[in-house]
């Protein structure tokens, strides 16, 4: 297991006590890593390790796939979202059973992360908002997703 460093626990430590200060109740999910609800919203803020300039807000299991046709779906409401989220991204996991939402950036110092945090939250909690809303959409609609309509480029090969 990793341990991390003091620059690490100090980072994760201020991210943490930023947070009271802004009214929220969070907890340590683990030593790079802040739990706290949103709107509702179960969001994790992380610090990576050996990198201390990457900061990222994540709301994980935004979206279960159980079928081709979610799948399909999922990538276009991750592409969907994307494009209309500042700094967001939704995303399909490696074992395309799950979708996710994400906000990565870098920053010289945490006291430069730190007042972008509440909107960081924010962004990433309306970006899971968007992706389920479209998702929803996507798969009541008469006209499914196949994969000629999400990427017809495919078919040609």
């Amino acid at each position: 297991m990793n341990t991390v460093n003091d620059s690490e626990v100090s980072r994760i430590s201020k991210i943490f006590e930023h947070l009271v200060t802004e009214g929220f109740r969070p907890e340590m999910a683990s030593e790079t890593s802040v739990k706290v609800k949103y709107q509702g919203v179960t969001l994790y803020v992380d610090i990576a390790e050996n990198d201390k300039f990457f900061y990222s807000i994540i709301c994980a299991y935004i979206w279960e796939i159980e079928s081709e046709q979610e799948l399909l779906s999922a990538y276009k409401a991750a592409s969907n979202t994307a494009m209309s989220m500042k700094v967001a991204k939704a995303f399909v996991t490696r074992d395309e059973k799950n979708a996710w939402v994400v906000m990565e950036q870098f920053f010289p110092e945490v006291e430069q992360f730190l007042p972008t945090v509440v909107r960081g939250l924010d962004i990433v909690a309306n970006s899971r908002r968007n992706f389920c809303d479209d998702m929803r959409k996507l798969m009541t609609t008469e006209e499914s997703v196949t994969m000629a309509t999400f990427a017809p480029s495919l078919l040609l090969n």
